[in-house]
């Protein structure tokens, strides 16, 4: 496996509530001062085996500008160590942690110090994972020798059904140039696919496939059974067909509900991704709830996508801002 190189730059919050132990003798009556800054973390919540990152320490200060310490507890060993400063830049030396290889959460602490100052700790949890489709994280898709994929122009590997006359998408694409990872961690584009707005999703499928549009999804549920399925209109009774029986980190992903009947007899392998929501920031929403689709129709300056929800046995239609909503895509094709 490639190893990617990641940075994460660690900044300590000031109103981190953590402080340090005080030693039995330590008097009283003398109050501390409290450290100011600001915390962000850019570490993934998903990583993979060998994955490297570079752990770089600031954002703490003393309100009388003196120099601000570090300790840095390793994920793996736990061992404590302090950080160095650099003898010219005058700053913290970063830190590389490489991921191991065995599986599991683990935690890196950081706790910035000083004379007469409370401790102020920041904790990155983050899980290692596999991202294999058939023997890791996701256990959706019930890969055999025998079924069907294709390998794109970029290396990527894509299987496919037959569903009536076309051919599907059995996976949410990856398109590495754009949209969003979930939970932002890179880690699971092969399983999990990414995130696109509307207008994204119109160029992301690979050569030789398409973004499906609403008479594709018409044809396809006429394929399934639903013979009085039409454009713009939910079809009824069809979700169980799409949804696969999934589970990500030995959890159930789709909610049950008695009303529903997952069967997946089409192989899509519909999992509950949720979808996005741009403003300041972006936000991840009804993660193991629903699952989108973008369509490549419009309606009344909206992108059309097809949904599914845990608790409704119909694959609904709706439509969504084309900048600021981003949801999964599946490319089809003819069949051939």
């Amino acid at each position: 496996m490639k190893n990617s190189f990641k940075y994460l730059t660690i900044f300590l919050l000031g109103l981190a509530v953590l402080a340090g132990c005080k030693k039995e003798d330590e008097d009283d009556t003398v109050t501390k001062l409290s450290l100011t800054g600001n915390l962000t973390t850019s570490i993934p919540t998903y990583v993979l085996p060998g994955d490297k990152y570079v752990v770089t320490f600031e954002g703490m200060s003393r309100n009388d500008g003196g120099e601000v310490g570090y300790i840095f507890r390793d994920p793996f060993t736990e061992k404590l160590d302090t950080v160095k400063y650099d003898t010219e830049s005058k700053v913290p030396e970063p830190v590389t942690v490489v991921m191991g290889s065995k599986l599991g959460s683990y935690t890196a602490v950081v706790t910035a110090f000083a004379s007469g100052y409370y401790d102020r700790s920041v904790y990155a949890e983050f899980t290692i994972i596999d991202n294999d489709l058939q023997t890791g994280c996701l256990q959706a898709h019930n890969i055999k020798p025998t079924d069907k994929s294709i390998i794109t122009a970029d290396g990527e590997e894509y299987y496919y059904t037959r569903i009536g006359d076309l051919d599907w998408f059995r996976q949410n694409v990856r398109d590495f140039s754009m949209g969003y990872s979930y939970s932002d961690s890179k880690a699971l584009d092969k399983v999990m696919g990414r995130y696109y707005n509307w207008k994204q999703a119109q160029v992301v499928c690979p050569d030789g496939w398409r973004l499906p549009s609403e008479e594709d999804f018409v044809s396809l549920a006429k394929a399934l059974g639903c013979s009085d399925a039409a454009p713009f209109q939910d079809f009824k009774g069809l979700a169980g067909d799409l949804m696969a029986n999934a589970t990500f980190l030995g959890k159930r992903m789709w909610t049950y509900w008695r009303n529903v009947d997952i069967t997946d007899k089409s192989s899509f392998c519909a999992i509950p991704t949720g979808y996005v929501v741009e403003g300041s920031s972006h936000k991840f929403k009804d993660f193991n709830v629903r699952s989108f689709f973008w369509t490549s129709d419009e309606k009344d300056g909206s992108g059309v996508y097809r949904s599914i929800y845990h608790d409704c046995g119909d694959v609904l239609v709706g439509t969504a801002d084309e900048e600021y909503f981003s949801i999964p895509v599946r490319c089809v094709r003819n069949a051939q």
